[in-house]
């Protein structure tokens, strides 16, 4: 089933390894095929990652761009120390486990991107 995605000016949309990065006017695109696909709202540079949270975040967000395996001593690593930082979230962290274990990589990223806007509004409280 082909994705159609529309692109602000000057906004990127990671497919794979690979960036398209939208020109001067707003655009859509239709992708054919079966490929991982986040657009530049959904993706935290490695950097920038500040929590576990996010770090969590990220090492997902690697392995499926790229289509790799998770690393599982550094995902249950980051895992701890998220259910260290954040104990109530602990339900959650064994939802996420369940989807990167059935390979639905995508499905955990959606779900780890709404814990991370909690806890950001959680902070700024």
């Amino acid at each position: 089933m082909p994705l159609r995605f529309e692109l602000a000016v000057g906004e990127r949309l990671y497919v794979g390894r690979g960036v398209i990065t939208n020109g001067r006017t707003r655009s859509m695109f239709i992708l054919e095929g079966n490929l991982p696909v986040l657009k530049e709202k959904d993706v935290i540079p490695t950097g920038d990652a500040a929590t576990p949270l996010e770090r969590l975040y990220v090492h997902v967000q690697e392995s499926y761009l790229h289509e790799n395996p998770i690393a599982p001593a550094a995902y249950k690593k980051l895992a701890v120390q998220v259910a260290a930082d954040s104990p109530e979230i602990y339900r959650d962290l064994t939802e996420i486990d369940a989807l990167i274990t059935t390979g639905n990589l995508y499905r955990a990223l959606k779900l780890l991107r709404v814990l991370i806007r909690a806890s950001e509004q959680t902070a700024a409280r």
